[in-house]
């Protein structure tokens, strides 16, 4: 991937409506950040694609929810400030098809894709910083989501059940990633119960598991 200077983007790329990315160096002047802003702005019912590498604040978050027309989100930040996740839970991306998201809470996950209509076809997150609530974003997948090909997800509690339903009714997965929250005590258990549920219903089509 390349780097390129934030200023040097913001001067020289016109913003369009298949604007995709905003890559951000250590260094870059408060002055540029407040350009960023404003032009996003400016800009945020006409933008498709919007995807974002930062730390920290880097745009104001009050304008994820203006970026109603989106296909596809991608924000790759570590520790995910709780400002955005707010904003993100205010947001609906009615149009949105890939989700992709390095760090990030079960319950906003799952208030994003509740807002969708069905078009999601990948929902990727790195690392979720909360689980507590896997059980909802399970659901909210298997019931928004019905034609995702990719997606990575994290199972806790022995939410199996939700899990079957997922595999049921997602038939068009093609690759998927699991991670099993689970104790010491329980982990063999519970990685033998998902293997013989994929072995039942995973679809024809998944032929990636991790």
């Amino acid at each position: 991937m390349i780097n390129y200077n934030l200023y040097d983007i913001i001067q020289n790329q016109p913003l369009t409506d298949d604007y995709d990315r905003y890559i951000v160096n250590e260094g870059n002047g408060i002055d540029s950040l407040d350009v960023i802003s404003r032009r996003l702005n400016h800009h945020a019912r006409s933008i498709i694609k919007f995807k974002a590498v930062f730390e920290g604040i880097l745009i104001s978050p009050k304008v994820l929810p203006e970026l109603v027309n989106l296909r596809e989100l991608e924000l790759s930040v570590i520790n995910l400030s709780q400002r955005y996740e707010e904003q993100l839970k205010l947001s609906t991306f009615s149009n949105l098809q890939v989700l992709n998201i390095r760090n990030i809470s079960v319950k906003t996950m799952a208030n994003i894709i509740e807002k969708t209509n069905g078009h999601v076809r990948k929902i990727w997150v790195d690392d979720y910083k909360l689980c507590n609530d896997s059980e909802r974003l399970i659901r909210a997948i298997y019931k928004n989501c019905s034609y995702i090909e990719e997606l990575s997800i994290a199972l806790y509690n022995h939410n199996f059940m939700e899990f079957e339903k997922l595999l049921q009714r997602c038939g068009h997965l093609k690759t998927l990633y699991i991670k099993v929250l689970s104790t010491k005590e329980n982990e063999s258990e519970d990685r033998m119960i998902l293997s013989e549920i994929l072995k039942e219903y995973a679809p024809a089509c998944l032929n990636n598991i991790t």
